[in-house]
């Protein structure tokens, strides 16, 4: 798609908006521009009028509340330890198979290989934004997992034919919902999570839209290379640390999401670093509830870290807390 007109109004004049730098642009400048990832697999879902699809058992509940929105039935497979995903289903041909790149684990070649014994493949790259998609292969993105702006996902498709549909969508208006990167960037994350989880629950209502035209300025000025760069050398140094200690087997460079870690004592090891103040999300908690064969995953898996507002200096401190923490075990 074309680069959008990041102006919302013809007004000239007046008090400032977000600065745009024109010399740079969005990583994918090609792609339909959704509010959420969520959102835009709910759009491909409704256009394409996929009645049944395939979806790996370790997966966000935001996403099969899509499949409900759409009327879309799936059926649950697992993935192997390394998040493989063990593809042993026969789909019609009109059903679709959904994967997750799970941490940048699958390379092109690997989808690319799905895509030809499926043909009807949706790829989820929301942990791998800098990988870009193969060949007329629906592929979705988020920007918040990456960057410092509330809401956008970005899709590459070949429903070109509904254009028109996607045009006619509203755009999102992100107004309300800068307060927690406000207040991390001005004082702490900590005084700001509640704000953050008050932010998340609101995305949980949100209807398909496009893009905020805020949310595309901010993409917009951001040096991609360098964020690459810094995530890039956070994670070898970390791996380089950690690895003989690491009971995950990392496949490249792990889509430079966070760094997957994992112990069987995962959760006692979060609960160390979130008192050494070292945030670790947890994905999903929802799965630690329920009998899924995906709830070891979740509980032993810690991401640490590695983006691009750190250096060196702060992947020593991870990596001496995690040897502290095994020293004491």
């Amino acid at each position: 798609m074309n680069q959008q007109n990041l102006s919302p109004q013809k007004e000239i004049g007046g008090f400032f908006e977000f600065e745009n730098n024109r010399k740079l642009s969005e990583y994918h400048k090609n792609a339909f521009r959704f509010n959420l990832a969520r959102t835009a697999f709910e759009f491909l879902l409704k256009q394409k009028k996929i009645k049944r699809i395939y979806m790996p058992s370790y997966m966000c509940k935001t996403v099969f509340t899509a499949c409900k929105k759409a009327g879309t039935e799936y059926i649950l497979y697992n993935t192997n330890s390394r998040l493989f995903p063990l593809l042993d289903m026969k789909p019609a041909k009109d059903e679709y198979v959904y994967v997750q790149n799970y941490c940048g684990q699958l390379s092109n070649e690997f989808l690319t290989e799905i895509k030809q014994r499926f043909n009807n493949v949706i790829i989820d790259n929301v942990q791998s934004f800098f990988q870009m998609p193969i060949l007329n292969t629906d592929t979705i993105y988020s920007c918040r997992k990456y960057f410092g702006v509330p809401d956008g996902a970005y899709l590459y498709t070949d429903l070109h034919e509904f254009s028109e549909k996607y045009e006619k969508l509203e755009y999102a208006f992100s107004e309300v919902n800068y307060k927690h990167i406000a207040g991390r960037t001005d004082l702490c994350a900590s005084d700001f999570y509640a704000a953050s989880k008050a932010h998340e629950e609101l995305l949980c209502g949100s209807s398909i839209m496009k893009m905020p035209l805020s949310t595309q300025i901010m993409l917009s000025n951001i040096d991609y290379n360098d964020v690459i760069q810094r995530r890039k050398n956070n994670f070898e140094y970390l791996h380089k640390k950690l690895k003989a200690l690491n009971n995950f087997d990392i496949a490249g460079n792990g889509g430079l999401f966070f760094y997957p870690f994992r112990s069987e004592k995962g959760a006692e090891l979060r609960k160390k670093l979130l008192e050494n103040k070292i945030y670790t999300p947890t994905l999903w908690p929802e799965l630690l509830d329920k009998n899924n064969p995906a709830a070891n995953l979740s509980r032993e898996i810690v991401y640490l870290p590695i983006d691009q507002r750190y250096e060196e200096p702060e992947m020593e401190i991870i990596s001496q807390l995690i040897f502290d923490f095994f020293k004491l075990c």
